[in-house]
């Protein structure tokens, strides 16, 4: 199975719930190891995206073990620890301390932890951890004796909270007939998987893409150098991500380019079909091929639309801007070694649904990190990359974009004001006595059409660009990058850079999301 430079695995996500105390636990072992092996195969994949598993599991005693064990087992699994308390409270409920060395030990295997915030006792704490891992899941196994719950967040209310929201069920019976039991719900998550072999089988010269990846990596090295940091130290963090921050950024202006060219092509095309249509009324013996021409235009029109519709060139773009955004706020936040935690900020994003493709995307190369850490670095120096690699170049960026969008703007709108003016002199002159004459007359009743029907086709193209809402909060953000480079320009401890540090990643956060938010509604239609 081949996969392109920068390309992503897809990772589907099972969640446990069950019993802690088992009868037979080698009889459970061995119907979840048979049950894990056959997951896999139910979901169909293509040369492009490899399958790999990951496993939601809060580690209580018994079947969350047991389950994570299992998909563990499998070459390039992932576990994520959900966990209903703070580590240390949470192992107080173990009943040995080979218990709570076995959960230490799968705790250290995970590259994902997730502590819920704290819930009003502890069966509201099982309750909301259970509820999470239904909910970030794509399948469920339940080793369950079909009895009701014996308290709350018991095994028998997660899986219904699971058949309510149509999650894929595998009921795995503690002992005795049948081992197992296949609930479908609505389906493995199938979209998303294409989604994903979409953006991995997107093609990109070798030559353009490993050239860039040179550039991108020799411009952060520049900067690591100059804030005291060892190349050895940085390089493993530019190899995890900069590759996929190529292939990401470079979909996205790919997309962004196409998107453009199509929206030029949809409101010139307009104009020039009405432009066709008014030069009929005037020359009469060439009508038919004007009319020709008109239909014509119309046709490509509609065919650009169909187009662009099925290549979703508009969701494409935006969706890859979103993506190579997060990829950049993971590397820096990678150096900075914030921990095993999902990426800060993810749940802010509310557009992002929970369990959304670019998401899948995103943390598949957030748990790929490199695991050693550059805090043990002058601080200082850490502080001083960050500020020159991504605070600087974020800020050098909105400010070029706010000159770049506001001069745009001013083209646009300059112009529609001076073909309005034509049309309203057009309109003047019209009504003069005498000046309607003859040849004077046909250039007349041309104008009065054809300049309205351009400046609305420039004024359709400054709408579908957001260039002065854009250059706004490009604006907003280089003042609030400014303050904020003031206030790392003074951190020099660790803790400092750290909380900087997660304080950007949300302040980025927040402005793609404001952008999608403008972005989002403009998809390529006919102009009418």
């Amino acid at each position: 199975m081949t996969a392109a430079p920068g390309a992503v695995p897809y990772r589907l996500w099972i969640g446990v719930t069950g019993h802690r105390h088992l009868a037979d636990v080698e009889h459970v072992t061995r119907v979840l190891d048979d049950l894990v092996d056959r997951i896999p195969a139910t979901v169909p994949v293509s040369d492009r995206t490899s399958l790999q598993l990951g496993v939601v599991s809060p580690l209580a005693e018994g079947a969350d073990r047991l389950v994570a064990k299992a998909v563990l087992r499998h070459p390039g699994a992932t576990l994520e620890v959900a966990l209903p308390l703070p580590p240390e409270e949470y192992k107080r409920d173990f009943a040995t301390e080979e218990s709570r060395q076995e959960f230490d030990e799968l705790l250290r295997r995970a590259q994902l932890v997730t502590v819920l915030p704290q819930a009003g006792n502890r069966q509201d704490a099982y309750q909301r951890v259970g509820h999470y891992v239904v909910n970030r899941s794509d399948v469920i196994i339940a080793v369950w004796d079909r009895e009701p719950s014996r308290g709350k967040g018991g095994t028998a209310e997660i899986v219904a909270h699971a058949r309510d929201r149509g999650t894929p069920l595998f009921l795995v019976a503690p002992q005795g007939e049948p081992e197992v039991e296949e609930e479908p719900g609505h389906g493995f998550p199938i979209n998303d998987y294409r989604e994903i072999d979409d953006f991995n089988d997107d093609e990109i010269p070798s030559a353009e893409f490993s050239g860039e990846i040179s550039r991108q990596t020799d411009r952060l090295l520049t900067d690591s150098r100059a804030a005291g940091l060892a190349d050895q130290a940085v390089k493993p963090y530019l190899a995890w991500s900069v590759p996929h921050l190529v292939r990401a950024d470079h979909l996205a202006l790919r997309y962004q380019r196409f998107y453009q060219r199509l929206g030029n092509l949809l409101f010139g095309g307009t104009f020039l079909a009405v432009a066709a249509a008014a030069t009929q009324a005037l020359l009469t013996s060439t009508s038919w091929l004007l009319a020709l021409l008109e239909g014509l235009l119309m046709t490509v029109l509609l065919v650009a639309v169909v187009y662009a519709r099925r290549r979703r060139v508009h969701a494409h773009w935006i969706s890859y801007r979103r993506l190579a955004e997060r990829y950049r706020i993971a590397l820096f936040q990678g150096i900075a070694a914030l921990g095993i935690s999902r990426l800060v900020g993810w749940d802010r994003i509310d557009i992002d649904p929970p369990r959304d493709w670019v998401r899948r995307l995103f943390e598949e190369v957030w748990i790929s990190r490199p695991t050693g850490t550059l805090a043990g670095s002058n601080p200082v120096q850490l502080r001083d990359f960050l500020l020159r690699a991504w605070l600087d170049d974020q800020f050098a960026y909105h400010v070029r974009t706010v000159r770049k969008y506001e001069r745009r703007d001013r083209f646009l709108s300059r112009s529609v004001g001076i073909l309005v003016g034509v049309a309203l002199v057009v309109a003047l002159a019209r009504g003069i006595p005498g000046a309607g004459d003859g040849g004077t007359k046909d250039v007349l009743i041309l104008l009065a059409t054809v300049a309205p029907a351009l400046a609305t086709a420039l004024s359709g193209i400054r709408a579908q660009r957001e260039y002065l809402r854009n250059a706004e909060n490009s604006r907003q953000m280089a003042n609030h990058l400014k303050v904020l480079r003031r206030r790392m320009g003074m951190a020099e401890d660790l803790a400092t850079i750290q909380n900087l540090t997660h304080t950007m990643g949300l302040l980025m956060l927040d402005e793609n999301q404001d952008w999608y938010a403008t972005m989002q509604p403009h998809d390529l239609e006919m102009p009418v």
